[in-house]
């Protein structure tokens, strides 16, 4: 487990240094830039790729699902799409209920396709499993407000503080070293006590770093605005290698060859979901309140816009503590 988390923290350093390069050229050159220089890089990666990489293990003929990998792409993209719109628009808009609509339908006949398959492009008999179930809600919820958080925060700063994007980069910054220095720690933790003490102090950390940042107005030092940032990056840095460990590790007793691939694809699939709905659905609850919001004064707007998104936050939150109490009885359960 220890290990896990060294690579993770790892993976994290290089995205928290990856953010402020990013903000740094969007500053100077433009953010046009970052998709040139992205398209240049893996032109260059996929050459190199290709040029020195080969095979190391026997290849063998694989089937694919192109059905169900179109369905999965439409329950993806009109959920993520829906829900971004519906916190926008509202839910009596064709472009709102008619995709949100579309998703679930998607999601549906994924499910069914996935049930009829001989071999299913996603194994979902794994939610038989409970420990493994609750892994997956509680990675939905930390990636629901984990990503929204990193996308709120910084246009809340460069609304409400007028910062550029490096200086709002560089405030957001000591919260991701948090979360890099706290995979080592999450490993040894999850190694000696296990999961249920860790729930329950990111349930705690979730719910007073979002709702110290929702309490902010726009006189708020930026010493503040860092400490409770940092606050709410320690669920993302405390608990989501461990999940992943604690929740693959219960499938073993299914006995299934390849199981576990299938259950960490399902896992990390249905993690992304939630970060790509958060981003989508709380920017969009941002601006509709700043947008509807009685006062003249922008600054304040963008503040109340930026406060109701964090609030909702800390409601997405709280079913963590439900999820702590489940994790023990699953755990006495598996004991």
């Amino acid at each position: 487990m220890e290990t896990a988390a060294y690579v993770s923290s790892k993976k994290r350093l290089q995205i928290s240094i990856n953010l402020i390069l990013m903000c740094i050229v969007t500053d100077t050159v433009g953010w046009r830039m970052l998709f040139w220089g992205e398209l240049i890089l893996v032109a260059i990666l996929l050459i190199h790729a290709v040029i020195v990489l080969s095979d190391v293990l026997e290849t063998q003929k694989k089937g694919f699902d192109i059905v169900s990998f179109l369905l999965g792409t439409v329950a993806f993209c009109g959920l993520s799409i829906g829900i971004s719109n519906i916190s926008a628009s509202g839910f009596l808009h064709l472009h709102s209920s008619g995709v949100f609509l579309l998703g679930i339908l998607g999601t549906l006949l994924f499910i069914r396709r996935q049930q009829r398959l001989k071999v299913p492009f996603l194994t979902l008999s794994v939610f038989r499993q409970r420990v493994y179930s609750i892994a997956v809600i509680s990675g939905f919820l930390l990636y629901l407000t984990g990503m929204a958080a990193t996308v709120v925060m910084p246009l809340w700063l460069q609304s409400v503080y007028s910062c550029s994007a490096s200086a709002a980069g560089l405030i957001t910054f000591p919260g991701s070293l948090v979360m890099m220095a706290l995979g080592p720690v999450a490993g040894r933790l999850y190694d000696r006590h296990g999961i249920e003490g860790l729930f329950l102090i990111c349930a705690i950390t979730s719910v007073i770093g979002h709702g110290g940042l929702a309490l902010l107005g726009p006189s708020a030092s930026i010493i503040t605005i860092i400490l409770l940032y940092a606050v709410r990056a320690v669920p993302m840095g405390l608990l989501l290698t461990p999940l992943v460990t604690w929740g693959i590790g219960s499938l073993s007793v299914m006995n299934v060859p390849g199981i576990a691939a299938d259950g960490t694809a399902l896992l990390t699939s249905i993690r992304n979901v939630g970060g790509s709905i958060g981003a989508a659905a709380f920017v969009g609850i941002m601006n509709a309140v700043a947008s509807h919001s009685a006062v003249s004064d922008a600054a304040a707007a963008a503040a109340r816009g930026a406060g109701a998104a964090f609030w909702i936050m800390v409601l997405a939150s709280v079913p963590l503590f439900v999820l702590y109490v489940c994790s023990k009885r699953a755990q006495n359960h598996m004991q």
